[in-house]
């Protein structure tokens, strides 16, 4: 079995070790192996989103879009970072930028102020990470 290749490059001759940026295109070659576990892979590794791919290919086409953080695919670890939070940006520059995105963010979201003042939870006492909207919150 060939093993799992992430280049930066349509050519596949600059290859990723483990850093990848949010919103770049990259190129996966796939391991040759049954497209059928191929596609388990994907959607275990939760990138059906983010992977354009055609099972008689064994190149995919990856763009994750809105999302950073670390992904497993194929026992190989990758870390999504944003452009945003580089570390050539100081800090203060950093938060403004978040700041930024949160305000033109939340001029989308409507508000009803005769409404109740709640969230719709789940309680699961075996979650170890809070949910998006109570870390929100």
């Amino acid at each position: 079995m060939s093993e799992l290749n992430i280049y930066e490059d349509g050519e596949l001759t600059i290859i990723v070790s483990r850093v990848l940026f949010e919103n770049k295109k990259y190129y996966v070659k796939l391991p040759a192996i049954a497209a059928s576990a191929i596609e388990a892979e994907i959607i275990r590794a939760r990138l059906t989103d983010f992977i354009s791919w055609h099972p008689h290919n064994r190149v995919a086409v990856l763009r994750v879009m809105n999302r950073i953080g670390v992904f497993r695919f194929f026992d190989k670890e990758f870390d999504v970072r944003s452009e945003k939070l580089r570390e050539g940006i100081d800090g203060d520059r950093q938060f403004e930028v978040l700041l930024d995105d949160l305000v033109r963010l939340s001029r989308e979201i409507v508000f009803d102020y005769s409404a109740l003042t709640g969230s719709y939870r789940e309680a699961n006492r075996n979650a170890l990470n809070a949910s998006l909207l109570e870390r929100f919150n």
